[in-house]
């Protein structure tokens, strides 16, 4: 806590510390991935934290099997509603306002797309009640779908996405009629490149860690 200006014995300052620190344990409140990168033990009644690879790994494996099961079908329940649901639009939107507005209509598009396997552009456009002759909803379609498809007209806005693979959602041409499909191989394929690029980070501020703690004891402080 000192080293960010927060106080110990300063309730509000305890409390700020708390609001920052729950989303990287993964507390399902403040982080509905439930992603894990801390681990943490208490010594002679002090906490303490360091950035965990272990922590990120387990963590990290049950959120891609549910989003996997999710998209293959194979979760039952009340797909719009589902959790599930809630985490796949949390990995394509994030949380900012900007994005919220895309939401609605891509929990049409994602739980349509699971039950029927393959829809074309028009069908899809109509669901989310669109009109596929309008050039202004057809932009809206478009903004809505690069952050499932993870594929950008402009920069990616959404740092998870990678240049070389979509995200969940695939397209596919017939003539001139688009198809989409929801893609669990695109999925992994990304989060196999998002969660090396993590690993590193993790592996890198953990090895200065260890390198700080072996020259503190060195010092004999």
């Amino acid at each position: 806590m000192e080293e960010i200006g927060l106080g110990e014995e300063d309730s509000e300052d305890v409390e700020k510390f708390n609001k920052i620190i729950r989303p990287f344990r993964g507390e399902k409140a403040s982080n509905p991935l439930n992603l894990c990168f801390l681990s943490e033990a208490e010594v002679d009644g002090d906490v303490y934290y360091w950035l965990s690879r272990t922590a990120f790994d387990a963590t990290e494996r049950i959120l891609r099997k549910r989003v996997v099961e999710f998209l293959d079908g194979e979760l039952g329940g009340d797909r719009k509603e589902s959790p599930v649901m809630e985490q796949l639009l949390y990995l394509c939107y994030g949380n900012a306002s900007q994005t919220a507005r895309h939401k609605p209509r891509a929990r049409n598009i994602v739980s349509c797309l699971v039950e029927e396997g393959e829809m074309s552009k028009k069908e899809l456009m109509r669901t989310c009640g669109l009109n596929p002759g309008s050039e202004s909803d057809d932009r809206k379609f478009r903004r809505t779908m690069q952050y499932l498809k993870g594929s950008w007209d402009t920069e990616r806005k959404n740092p998870l996405h990678t240049e070389n693979h979509g995200f969940v959602v695939s397209t596919t041409m017939e003539g001139s009629t688009s198809y989409y499909q929801v893609s669990p191989g695109e999925f992994r394929r990304a989060m196999n490149v998002v969660v090396k690029n993590l690993r590193g980070f993790l592996d890198t501020e953990l090895a200065k860690v260890i390198l700080g703690l072996r020259e503190h004891t060195k010092r004999g402080v």
